[in-house]
């Protein structure tokens, strides 16, 4: 469906869509990163990303796929004005299961929006 129907314009892309490709990518379990390397280009910030990094950080993929489940944060986290209470913890889990992602300048950013909004 994803290669032989679904449009092929990202103009098309929109923060709803994103949220529901992002719920998708969460859903698929250990494919994750196959569902996630497939729809990245798709993602976008959303207003409301909290449900996400809650689905996100309940999942356990964050310790599982650290660099897919960094990914997906930078691609719908941008600045938004309402946070996502449970960032800071899905933040320490990806860099427990991989340290060297601490310089990710991705991970860094993250890292700084997550103490700026106190999460």
């Amino acid at each position: 469906f994803w290669r032989d129907v679904w449009p092929k314009s990202r103009d098309l892309a929109t923060p709803g869509i994103s949220e529901s490709l992002s719920r998708m990518t969460l859903a698929a379990g250990s494919e994750f990163p196959t569902a996630l390397t497939a729809v990245l280009d798709w993602l976008r910030p959303m207003e409301h990303p909290s449900y996400v990094v809650h689905l996100l950080h309940d999942s356990g993929l964050c310790s599982r796929f650290p660099i897919h489940a960094l990914r997906l944060l930078a691609a719908i986290i941008s600045d938004q004005r309402w946070g996502a209470p449970e960032l800071g913890q899905c933040l320490d889990l990806i860099v427990r299961a991989d340290a060297s992602l601490a310089q990710d300048p991705q991970y860094q950013r993250l890292q700084n929006y997550a103490r700026r909004r106190g999460e």
